[in-house]
This record gives C-alpha cells, structure tokens and sequence, in this order.
C-alpha cells in the first residue's frame, strides 16, 4: 500500500471518504422523504419500515 509515506493523499482519501458519506446520508433522506409522501397516498409502508431496520442494521 504505502500510503504512510504521503500524509497529504492520507487527508485527500479522507476528504473524499467524508464527502462520499456526506453525499450517502443525503440520497437517503431524498430517499425517506419519497417513500414517506408515497405513504401519505396509502402506499410504501414497507418501504419506510424497510429503509429504517437497514439503516439501523447499516449503522
């Protein structure tokens, strides 16, 4: 691997990683927000149940 010796692409990755979790947490709160209005109209109950045990499986 060898990524010791470079300390600045060390932060890069991190950065990177940071924003990629960043980009993750907001897809599933558009995610959320979709499957709760679908529920609103009488569908996607499951969906919500769904998303919520995987995210606690997840996290």
């Amino acid at each position: 691997m060898g990524y010791e010796n470079h300390g600045s692409f060390r932060l890069e990755e991190k950065e990177k990683n940071k924003l990629s979790n960043y980009q993750t947490r907001i897809r599933d709160m558009i995610f959320l927000t979709e499957t709760w209005s679908s529920r609103e109209q009488g569908a996607g109950y499951s969906g919500i149940e769904g998303a919520t045990s995987w995210k606690m499986l997840s996290a």
